[in-house]
């Protein structure tokens, strides 16, 4: 083998090996966006599972009860101990709901960064709809949508 062939030779497999690397990066990187994809999932239904909570306890009212036992406290005393439970599990499920919508901001953040670290497309927002088949995830970049 002559030096020309071994240069040659040195080169193939220089090149093989960045192809291997590059290609292992961008699996590694569809995993991490697959597992971005399962966290916003998962906030989304986290989010709707509390919107669903919030709107139940504003249809609820405060119905009156009987005072069957003489030794219950009055009715008003419930009525507004059950009051401010209800303003305490409103509030609570608010709070809640503001941090899974900052996890999920996050979560979006992450994803167009790895979106971009793997395909060089800037991804200006991520919009996730409920379809027959799924769930469609729709990547705004700054020229044009893609649907995953």
């Amino acid at each position: 083998m002559n030096h020309h062939q071994l240069t040659l030779e040195t080169r193939l497999i220089n090149t093989r090996q960045t192809f291997m690397i590059e290609e292992m990066k961008a699996m590694m990187l569809e995993q991490n966006e697959k597992k971005i994809k399962n966290d916003i999932l998962s906030a989304e239904r986290e989010r709707t599972g509390i919107d669903e909570s919030l709107h139940e306890l504003s249809l609820t009212a405060n119905t009156p009860r009987e005072n069957t036992e003489q030794q219950q406290p009055p009715q008003s005393l419930l009525d507004e101990e059950s009051k401010k439970a209800k303003q305490e599990l409103i509030h609570e499920l608010q709070h809640q709901k503001a941090l899974i919508e900052s996890f999920r901001q996050f979560c979006e953040e992450a994803l167009s960064k790895a979106v971009y670290q793997r395909t060089g497309a800037k991804i200006k927002g991520v919009t996730v709809k409920r379809g027959w088949t799924g769930y469609q995830w729709v990547l705004r970049s700054g020229r044009q949508a893609a649907r995953h």
